[in-house]
C-alpha cells in the first residue's frame, strides 16, 4: 500500500501474502532473520509486538498492509486472522487491541483474493478505511474500535467479454465479474484536497477502482475500470502538487512492464500514462519531495525505480533488490523503504531521495509489508518466519 497526505508523505502498497506471525511481545532478539547470503551493511536491532490468537512459530497468521498514522501515533496493520485491524501505539510500542474484530472476512477458503482485511489508510477523526474481501470498503474507528460503515464496491464495466485480459486477469471467457465474485478490496489512496479515497479490486475482471467520500454518510462518487490492464492493478497514491491519484499497473497490453497511470479524482479518468523501464511491474507507489516517486518492482530480479511523477523520466534504478509489495516515504529522513520479501534473499531495501541504495535490511520470506515512524525512522515490518510471527520493528 501507500498514501499521502498534505505536508507528509508516506505509502501503502500492494498486496495479497498470507504471512504468519505472533511472537513475543516486545522483547529484544538476539539474531537477526536466517537467510542465505545476509547483506553485511546492516548493524540495527529488533524488537517485536505480539499478536493476539497466533501461537509462535505457527505459520498460520494472515496479514497485508501496514500504515502508520504520525498523528494518531499508532501502527496499523490489516490482520486477516483476527479480522481486523491491529493497533500499536507508537509511544510505547505496545498492542492496543484490534479495530473491527471479527467484522471482516478473514482469511477465505479460496485463499488471499477473496480474503480481508488487505489496504489501510487513515482519513482522520480516528476513522480508517480498510478493504475487504468480499468487494466492500469499511470504515472502522480506532477510539471505539467499531464499524462505521460498510461500502459495497461495483464493478463499473458493462461492455462485452475482455478476452485480450486472459493474461492472468480475466477468466478463460472474459466474464466481468460482480457483487462479491469481484474479490477482494485492496489498495487505496486518501486524497484530503477532495476529501476522497481511491480504493482497487485488483483481482476483479477488469481490475477497477472505486472514489468514496471520507466525508459520512461515505457515499460512492465514482469508479475507474482499467480494461487494458493483464495483471491487476496495484498501489494508488496521492500526488497533492499535481492533485492526481498515481496508480501502479503491472501489466497492460500497450505496456506489458508496467505502466503508472495519473488519475484526475473529480473526473475519474487517465490523464497521463507513463512506462516503467527495466519490466519493473510496478507494486507499491511512494511519492516523496520535489515529484520524486519510488515505485517497488515486481520483478523479482530487479531493480528498483524511481522517477519524476510529474514527466515519467526516470531518475534512477537502484540496484541491489526486486520483488517488492508495499512501499514507505519517510519525510523526515528522505528516505524510500520498499518491502522486498520476494527478492533473494528478502529484504527492506532502504533509498535515498536521489536514488542511492543506503541500507539492505535482511527480513524474510512473506514480509511484504512495510511502514516508518517518520519521527523516529523506526520500520514496522510484520515476519512470519520461524521463530518470529510477529510485529518487527526495526530500529537501524
Amino acid at each position: 500500500m501507500r498514501y499521502i497526505r498534505l505536508g507528509l508523505f508516506w505509502a501503502l502498497a500492494v498486496g495479497l501474502s498470507a504471512c504468519t506471525g505472533g511472537g513475543g511481545g516486545g522483547n529484544s532478539l538476539a539474531n537477526p532473520p536466517v537467510v542465505s547470503n545476509p547483506p553485511t551493511n546492516y548493524n540495527g536491532s529488533f524488537t517485536t509486538v505480539s499478536v493476539p490468537n497466533v501461537p509462535p512459530k505457527s505459520g498460520t497468521w494472515s496479514f497485508d498492509i501496514g500504515f502508520v498514522d504520525p498523528n494518531l501515533h499508532e501502527y496499523l496493520l490489516a490482520d486477516r486472522t483476527n479480522s481486523g485491524v491491529d493497533v500499536v501505539s507508537l509511544v510505547n510500542e505496545s498492542f492496543l487491541g484490534v479495530a473491527g474484530a471479527g467484522s471482516f472476512v478473514g482469511l477465505a477458503a479460496a485463499g488471499s483474493n477473496f480474503s480481508g482485511p488487505n489496504g489501510v489508510v487513515s482519513i482522520g477523526n480516528g476513522n480508517l478505511m480498510a478493504g475487504d474481501g468480499n468487494s466492500t470498503t469499511k470504515v472502522v474507528n480506532v477510539n471505539s474500535f467499531g464499524v462505521v460503515a460498510n461500502i459495497p464496491n461495483v464493478n463499473p464495466y458493462t461492455g462485452p467479454p475482455l478476452v485480450a485480459l486472459a493474461n492472468g486477469q480475466c477468466n478463460a471467457t472474459g466474464t466481468p465479474t460482480s457483487g462479491a465474485a469481484n474479490g477482494r478490496a485492496d489498495e487505496l489512496a486518501y486524497d484530503p484536497t477532495d476529501s476522497e479515497v481511491l480504493i482497487i479490486n485488483d483481482v476483479a475482471c477488469p481490475a477497477f477502482g472505486t472514489f468514496i467520500s471520507t466525508n459520512p454518510p461515505f457515499n460512492v462518487l465514482g469508479t475507474i475500470a482499467f480494461t487494458t490492464a493483464t495483471a491487476g492493478a496495484e498501489q494508488p497514491a496521492w500526488d497533492p502538487g499535481q492533485n492526481k491519484f498515481i496508480m501502479a499497473i503491472p501489466a497492460t497490453i500497450a505496456n506489458p512492464g508496467g505502466e503508472i497511470d495519473l488519475i484526475d479524482p473529480k473526473s475519474f479518468l487517465v490523464t497521463k500514462v507513463f512506462a516503467e523501464p527495466n519490466s519493473c511491474m510496478g507494486n507499491g507507489t511512494a511519492l516523496g519531495a520535489n515529484e520524486t516517486l519510488f515505485v517497488g518492482c515486481s520483478n523479482v530480479a530487479g531493480p528498483l525505480l524511481l522517477m519524476n511523477a510529474t514527466t515519467g523520466a526516470t531518475i534512477a534504478t537502484p540496484a541491489g533488490s526486486g520483488g517488492c509489495d508495499e512501499v514507505w516515504y519517510n519525510p523526515n529522513a528522505q528516505r524510500f523503504y520498499g518491502a522486498c520479501s520476494n527478492y533473494s534473499p528478502p529484504n527492506i531495501a532502504v533509498v535515498s531521495l536521489t536514488g542511492t541504495m543506503i541500507q539492505v535490511i535482511p527480513t524474510s520470506t512473506g514480509a511484504h509489508s512495510v511502514a516508518v515512524d517518520p519521527f523516529n525512522d523506526r520500520i514496522y515490518a510484520p515476519q512470519r518466519s520461524s521463530g518470529w510471527n510477529s510485529i518487527t520493528i526495526i530500529n537501524h
